[in-house]
């Protein structure tokens, strides 16, 4: 059955995770991609300052991201995500009010500077609790199910946010002027943060418990830690305190209802146990590839909205074409590595997406040399026909193994560390944003072909740790 079919027998966080990811990522695609790297290239005439900004916000994120971490296992993931919902709209609010009354160049850009700080923090706050609580609120059976659901619902909508503004470029104009970028803008914050109050619904007390870390249970179980006092909560089907007021009685949901929320009515439970160095090193190896695809990334994916504008000549509506169908392209690919994980196993599938997804990056970069300027030759990637395709394949391959990579993680993970494990994430998040500092003064001085070539050497040295992860996971 398809997402519609079995919206009704979901549990209720997952329909609220569903719905908050589809509508913010709506929003962020309209202004958080091509909008706002072309309109602070516009405001500041630097990549470098391009590169600050993002980098400072992704600097906010990672600085709350292990405290809220460690919060959220201890009091509970309701409560910091009520105290997201208020960071969240004070610092949407900032950013509208920045935009509008912003002034002259660099104290306009000091203002936006501060409002990605404050939405840093909110994503720091948010990120965190949501996807513990997600975990939580998912059987281990269909866990991989229900994120490839919550994954294809971010990228569709995020690949809707660009044909969006597609629509409003055509309205105000195609150009790379300030007055058009700033409409855009706000138009895409109108969007992105309404559903901020969302976040008030979330619920600790409709998480599943035992139900979301069975395998676990059973592995403590054979590993002979009956005895400990974490093992026998487990054993008698009891739960780990998130906070006050949740217990057996009125905590988390029974494992029929929870059956019967995540539409898995009447059916057996898989479970897999997992040797205790196998728990110990699949999330610390996934922990470092992640940190290192998101440095990498970091340096070059704020600045592909640049370089199709400055090297390929693109409009505005031509960039936003690109990242519309970028994003369905790795929706597509993400099912098809789903079907490939599942017949060859999950590590190879990754690693089979990912090594072609490098190479192209290696590919752009080739697209830029061999040229003779006395001859009148271009390089190749200024062929919007050539380069276009290689993007949008490479990301929809770097970017489908999400799903896949996010079951095997949280398989490892006992559902009292989520909170904790899940903050490593905002330390990709700040690679993508911190790194982009570096990127940006890569870019300046030796251009986007050389940054296209370090990116792809850091991706390449990431799949180690993913390799060896294979040696622990047996499908």
């Amino acid at each position: 059955m398809g997402i519609l079919q079995e919206w009704s027998k979901f549990n209720h966080n997952v329909r609220i995770a569903l719905l908050y990811t589809a509508i913010n990522s709506l929003g962020m695609g309209i202004w958080g991609y091509a909008v706002l790297s072309g309109y602070l290239k516009v405001l500041t005439g630097s990549n470098v300052y391009v590169g600050a900004a993002e980098g400072f916000q992704g600097l906010c994120q990672m600085l709350v991201a292990f405290p809220v971490g460690h919060m959220t296992d201890k009091l509970g993931r309701e409560r910091i995500l009520r105290v997201a919902c208020v960071v969240g709209l004070a610092s949407s609010l900032l950013l509208f009010l920045s935009l509008i009354l912003g002034g002259s160049g660099m104290q306009e850009y000091g203002l936006v500077t501060a409002a990605l700080g404050g939405l840093g923090f909110y994503t720091g706050f948010s990120n965190v609790p949501l996807e513990a609580l997600f975990a939580d609120s998912t059987t281990h059976v269909n866990r991989a199910r229900m994120n490839q659901y919550k994954f294809a619902t971010r990228i569709l909508a995020s690949a809707a946010g660009p044909l969006t503004s597609i629509f409003l470029f055509f309205i105000v104009g195609n150009t790379w002027t300030l007055n058009e970028l700033k409409t855009v803008f706000c138009c895409g914050l109108a969007v992105s943060s309404p559903p901020i109050l969302l976040l008030l619904l979330f619920r600790d007390n409709q998480a599943l418990g035992v139900e979301s870390d069975i395998a676990h249970a059973h592995a403590y179980s054979e590993l002979g830690e009956e005895n400990t006092e974490e093992s026998e909560r487990m054993a008698s089907n009891d739960y780990h305190e998130l906070g006050d007021g949740l217990n057996p009685s009125h905590g988390r949901r029974s494992a029929s209802s929870a059956s019967e929320d995540d539409g898995e009515i009447g059916e057996d439970v898989a479970v897999k146990t997992h040797s205790p160095s196998a728990l110990y090193w699949v999330p610390r190896l996934f922990a470092v590839s992640d940190v290192i695809l998101g440095v990498a990334s970091g340096m070059t994916i704020k600045f592909f909205p640049l370089f199709f504008k400055e090297e390929s000549q693109l409009s505005p509506i031509e960039v936003n074409v690109i990242f519309l169908i970028a994003p369905s392209c790795v929706a597509l690919q993400s099912y098809f590595t789903r079907l490939l994980a599942s017949r060859i196993g999950r590590v190879k599938a990754m690693l089979m997406v990912y090594v072609p997804g490098v190479l192209l990056l290696v590919l752009m970069y080739c697209m830029s040399i061999g040229y003779d300027v006395k001859s009148g030759s271009v390089p190749l990637w200024q062929n919007k026909w050539v380069i276009v395709p290689v993007y949008v394949v490479r990301t929809a391959l770097m970017n489908s193994t999400s799903p896949v990579k996010r079951a095997v993680f949280m398989e490892h993970v006992p559902i009292e560390m989520r909170g904790r494990w899940s903050a490593f994430e905002s330390l990709t998040r700040f690679g993508w944003s911190g790194s982009a500092f570096i990127g940006g003064l890569c870019v300046d001085r030796y251009g986007y072909g050389a940054t296209f070539l370090v990116t792809a050497c850091l991706q390449a040295s990431a799949l180690i740790p993913i390799s060896i992860v294979g040696f622990f996971v047996k499908d």
